[in-house]
Order: structure tokens, then sequence, then C-alpha cells
């Protein structure tokens, strides 16, 4: 029975610390990712969770990885793309972003939720549409931005703000 010397145990785990620092660049390369999903694909891969934390530090020491600046960028690009904040908060919990760090990026901007929810409502509806106040298109309306991320109360001044220039535009 021989045992493998110390030393190439020490080789062979660097070599694949080495490689899952490489692939976790590589993910980072492509877009920002949070601490959660660069651990997760890294897991996926079999890198032991030792060396997926040694790596996720490092990597956050060098400025590679940082959860508050991915929550930062995909808080601003999910607004522009017309989501709500309850969304956005959602899919940032669901990719492993603090609860502390999602309320300050989301308190942090300077965005009218009811003027997003307003101008998200134009874009999808017709002004006929708007108007109809059937109880039908009312709920659908507020089907379309409860489904978008936005509360009830935000949607209902939404949906009055759209009403009143519409009004105003006749």
């Amino acid at each position: 029975m021989s045992a493998v010397p110390a030393h190439e145990h020490d080789e062979e785990s660097a070599e694949v610390y080495r490689q899952a620092y490489l692939q976790a660049v590589k993910l980072l390369v492509t877009r920002e990712h949070t601490r959660l999903e660069i651990e997760t694909k890294l897991a996926k891969k079999q890198v032991p969770c030792h060396i997926i934390d040694r790596v996720l530090e490092q990597l956050q020491r060098e400025g590679y990885q940082c959860d508050v600046r991915f929550a930062t960028l995909f808080t601003e690009q999910r607004q522009r793309k017309g989501f709500g904040p309850l969304s956005i908060r959602a899919k940032l919990q669901e990719r492993g972003v603090e609860r502390s760090v999602i309320a300050d990026v989301i308190d942090g901007l300077d965005t009218d939720w009811g003027a997003q929810a307003a101008e998200a409502l134009r874009r999808r509806f017709s002004a006929d549409e708007l108007t109809d106040d059937s109880q039908r298109q009312r709920s659908r309306v507020a089907r379309f931005l409860q489904s978008r991320g936005f509360s009830p109360s935000i949607a209902r001044r939404a949906l009055d703000n759209c009403l009143n220039e519409l009004s105003d535009e006749t």
C-alpha cells in the first residue's frame, strides 16, 4: 500500500483552485454574477466547497465579484425594461443577494415607480383599452402591472395617471 506524498495533494489542490478560479473569471467576463450564482455553477462542476470559498474570497478581494455592483446593475437594467420593485426584489433574492443590499439599492434609485408603471401601461395598452371601464379590462390592466412587479397601490395610481392624461388630451 503506497501513500501519496503530501506535496502531490498540495499540487493537485492548487491545480483545482487554479481551474476553479479561471472558470469563475470566465463567468464574470460575460456578465456580473452574484456570489451564489458562481458558487452554484462551480459546485455543478464538482469543485470542492473549500476551494469555491477560497475562489470567491479572492474574486471579491480583487474586485471582480461584488453583490452590490450586481444588484445595482441588475436593478437599473430591470427598471429600464419596465419592471417594478417587487419583481426586481424577488429576482435579486433568487440570485442570493442579501435583503439589506436589495433594500439599499432599490431605495437608492431616484425612481417614480408610479410614472414607470404608467409608462409600461402606455406601451402595452391602447388608449381605448385603458379607458375601457369594464371590470374585465380593469382586472387585465391590474394583472399586467402586478406581473411586472408593481404593487396594487402603484398600479391604481398609474392607471389614474394614464386616464388623467388621456382626458387632458381630449
